[in-house]
């Protein structure tokens, strides 16, 4: 029963969170959001990716195997 509640808090967080970012964001406005999530040189060679009500998006193809999006209000870089 705790997985199941579990995953349905998760995924309605999730859910709720993607309206906090815009469909049409460029790369440079996710990069300003994600200030502060990692050091700045990792940043500018990740691979950034826009979450949407539709699903994610990749805004920008990175070359250091990082990849870097933020998922409502909990930016991350993985």
């Amino acid at each position: 029963m705790k997985p199941l509640l579990m995953l349905a808090v998760v995924g309605t967080s999730m859910l709720a969170g993607t309206a906090g970012f815009s469909q049409d964001a460029s790369a440079e406005d996710l990069l300003e959001t994600l200030k502060g999530v990692a050091p700045a040189d990792l940043l500018q060679n990740a691979t950034l990716v826009q979450v949407s009500a539709d699903g994610m998006k990749t805004v920008r193809e990175g070359e250091n195997g990082w990849t870097c999006m933020k998922p409502g209000t909990n930016p991350m870089c993985a």
